[in-house]
């Protein structure tokens, strides 16, 4: 019975057999994520600080955004910690930056949650006919969000912690 024969196959110029990409990767995986991160923190900054009215409604909204940009965060936050696990930086502490990241978010959706039921407390009852149906699909909308990243975030956080 003859032996079988093992071929390989030879890199063309197209191909990335025998390179690493490691490092440019994770150089844009730091990158982008702190682009995404710089922007989305800018923009919460302005809805928080600039555009500031100080009326319930005005916080609503401002809470139901915040929650929507948390999604946001987190990809950027993952690119960062992504990209410096590609670098060589020790698990241990992009376990200990992924924990208390995830945990921080996590207290941060338990108080969005809390602000947005007092929030929904207080305009309830002058919110127009028209409008109850839409504003209580974004209070529905806006404790589901908090409740998720709590819930995920804060397992991410205890499980990455316990590394």
């Amino acid at each position: 019975m003859p032996r079988p024969q093992i071929i390989e196959p030879k890199p063309s110029s197209r191909s990335v057999a025998g390179t690493d990409l490691g490092p440019i990767t994770a150089t844009l995986l730091i990158g982008g994520g702190i682009g995404i991160l710089l922007a989305t923190v800018l923009d919460l900054a302005v809805l928080w600080a600039v555009q500031r009215q100080g009326t319930a409604q005005w916080e609503f909204t401002a809470v139901v955004t915040t929650l929507d940009h948390y999604s946001l965060l987190l990809i950027g936050l993952g690119a960062v910690l992504g990209g410096c696990y590609l670098r060589g930086v020790d698990r241990r502490w992009v376990a200990v930056g992924v924990g208390l990241m995830a945990l921080v978010g996590a207290l941060g959706a338990v108080g969005l949650g809390l602000l947005l039921a007092k929030d929904f407390l207080a305009i309830r009852k002058v919110v127009e006919p028209d409008a109850v149906a839409s504003f209580r699909a974004a209070v529905l909308k806006g404790l589901s969000l908090a409740g998720i990243y709590t819930l995920t975030l804060g397992k991410t956080g205890q499980l990455a912690l316990k590394r």
